[in-house]
């Protein structure tokens, strides 16, 4: 009786033991790599920067909304893109994109864009990506590279700003100095005394300026108005190295079947304790 309940308990350790030893690993190493928003169908490009194959069905796709998601399927190998498409979900001018676990929903990788902030909005035949695969720099390419490494891929420059064109100043004339008087002289003697005139005092010159010259420095306003340098920029640039929103991004996650296995083999342990205790106090007993 008593080595059947030994073989049990060892049974049931062994049991314990392969679910801790043999349960796969549950990781985290993948990014959302690349997306397009302004195709049809969008697609969302999922990078594996480990160095293990990965099973996706536990991942995730989702957006701003509650309702649009994406549950992913298959296997992607180390160092491998996967792309799935999703329609037309994603908003042309900024939406989130969220990779998340579908057991509680925590965030691997998320990246926003557009008005949500973040990268800019990807136009028609381009994409938003990392710069370089699983780096943290978002940019946007002028072609897609779904499914393939963006190292190589061609960024949209950034574009120079542009000046509206500025009004001439108008110089204004040199003033011209106030000529001086001249004394009068009679044109012929006479006896009777004349009174020589008072010279008039010269006056003071002081050069006037005309108070709509252009100020030396250009000011910048949105519009184009009389002397003033306009200034316009685009408000949305089409690169940005920008980091991503990375949020909850984990290397490595301990799978349910772990605590199972280590649920067990306490089980286990605990019936071969108390199996032991049991055989000591008996032994005591009979020495007794």
């Amino acid at each position: 009786m008593k080595l059947k309940f030994y073989r049990k308990a060892l049974l049931i350790l062994f049991i314990g033991l392969f679910f801790l030893l043999l349960t796969p690993k549950v990781n985290a190493e993948i990014k959302i790599n690349e997306f397009s928003s302004n195709s049809d169908p969008d697609w969302i490009e999922i990078y594996n920067f480990g160095p293990d194959k990965i099973d996706l069905s536990s991942y995730r796709i989702r957006d701003l909304t509650l309702s649009n998601k994406i549950d992913l399927s298959g296997e992607i190998d180390a160092g491998s893109f996967i792309t799935f498409d999703w329609s037309n979900k994603l908003n042309n001018s900024g939406d989130l994109i969220k990779l998340v676990l579908i057991s509680d929903e925590s965030i691997i990788d998320q990246i926003t864009y557009g008005d949500q902030g973040g990268v800019s909005a990807p136009g028609v035949g381009q994409s938003g990506g990392r710069e370089k695969d699983g780096e943290n720099n978002w940019v946007i390419f002028s072609l897609t590279s779904k499914g393939f490494s963006n190292n190589s891929s061609l960024i949209v420059p950034t574009p120079t700003p542009t000046f509206a064109p500025t009004a001439t100043p108008t110089k204004t004339p040199t003033p011209t100095k106030t000529p001086t008087p001249t004394k009068s002289s009679p044109s012929t003697k006479s006896n009777t005394p004349t009174q020589t005139p008072t010279p008039t005092p010269k006056p003071l010159s002081f050069p006037t300026y005309n108070s709509t010259k252009a100020s030396p420095m250009p000011i910048k306003s949105s519009t184009s108005s009389g002397n003033i340098l306009s200034f316009s920029k685009e408000l949305t640039p089409t690169k940005e190295k920008l980091k991503a929103k990375v949020l909850g991004e984990k290397n490595t996650r301990i799978s349910p079947f772990f605590f199972g296995g280590f649920i067990i083999v306490l089980i286990a342990g605990g019936l071969i304790g108390y199996q032991i205790y049991k055989k000591k106090e008996k032994l005591k007993f009979n020495d007794i």
